[in-house]
């Protein structure tokens, strides 16, 4: 049974619909996915760099 993908922790830089400066963490399985993550929030990436595998969810998580 082949392992599932790692994902990604990524700071970005960017800015939202009305001009506003933000930044931020996201995790996801590669860039282009961080990239739409974003776009759906309405946030135009201005920079985004990989920050190292993220970390396992917790047992408890739901």
């Amino acid at each position: 049974m082949p392992l599932p993908p790692h994902e990604t922790r990524f700071a970005w830089r960017g800015r939202r619909r009305d001009g506003t400066p933000c930044r931020g963490n996201v995790i996801a399985f590669d860039a282009a996915a961080a990239r739409a993550a974003l776009a759906r929030d309405g946030i135009a990436v201005l920079a985004l760099d990989a920050r190292g595998t993220a970390r396992p969810p917790a047992a408890g998580a739901r």
